[in-house]
Formats: structure tokens, sequence, C-alpha cells
């Protein structure tokens, strides 16, 4: 009988250990998948900062082609008429560098997605030279830059 109870004894004792064993094991499981999930987390923490670090960074680009555009847009619609000989060679630099950079801009890879700088017509920016008026002088150029045209002044 006592070798029994201490058969007994000594099988709950490993009984005993073994159950303590599984619950640090337990433990240890549940401490890897919180660090996991902690690592999770933060990594999709730091993928949204970025995220909205990228979104800001194309309002801001936008903001700013917004306001490129509509500065260029004023100097391609501004009436030669009223203008000094410097300001109208100024203008018509302008003009020139503006439908190069659309130009180059609408040929890049943004040209089929409808891009703000596509232009319809021709593909050559000579197609668009200071000599583009109407012929009663309103507009861009006019009769007089039609008649006498400042390609020579080039």
């Amino acid at each position: 009988m006592k070798r029994e109870q201490e058969a007994t004894s000594l099988r709950e004792k490993i009984d005993a250990m073994v159950q303590s064993n599984e619950l640090m094991l337990l433990k240890s499981l549940e401490i890897k998948k919180e660090l996991a999930e902690k690592k999770a987390k933060e990594k999709q923490e730091k993928w949204q900062m970025l995220k909205e670090e990228e979104r800001k960074a194309s309002v801001s680009e936008n903001k700013s082609m917004s306001l490129l555009l509509t500065e260029e847009n004023k100097i391609m619609s501004m009436n030669r008429n009223d203008m000094e000989d410097l300001t109208k060679t100024w203008h018509d630099m302008a003009r020139r560098e503006i439908l190069k950079r659309r130009m180059v801009a609408s040929a890049g890879p943004c040209s089929s997605s409808g891009d703000v700088f596509s232009a319809p017509y021709g593909a050559n920016v000579d197609d668009f030279d200071a000599r583009v008026g109407t012929s009663d002088g309103g507009g861009f150029g006019g009769a007089d830059e039609l008649q006498y045209g400042l390609h020579g002044a080039e």
C-alpha cells in the first residue's frame, strides 16, 4: 500500500510537471502570437503612414500643377494687342515653352489617360508658333504678326 501511495504520488507529481510544462508552452506560444500581431500591426501602421504621406505628396503635386496650369493658361490667353514689342517677345517665348512642355508631357506615358497636357492639334510644336492668330488682329499673334512673323527674329 505504501508503494502504491508513493507511485500514485509520483504519478501526480509527473502529471503536475507535464501540466506545468504544457502551461509554459501555451504561454510561450501566446507571447509569440502577441509579438507577431504587434509586429503586423506596426507594419500595417507604417504602411498606412507611408500611404498617407504619398497621398499628401500627390495632393501637393496636384495643387502645384493646378497653379502652374492656371498661370500657363493666363499666359496662353493673354491679348497681345496692347503689348509692347518686348512684352510680345516675352509672351511668344513663354507660349512656345508652355507648348513644348505640353507636347512633351502629352507624348509621355500619361498620354493615353487623358492627362491635362494633351494637345489635340498637331504633333509638332511649330504648329503652335508665335504667328498663331486671327486675320483681324485679335487673339494670339494677329494680322501684323501673320504678315511679318517672328521667325526671322529668333
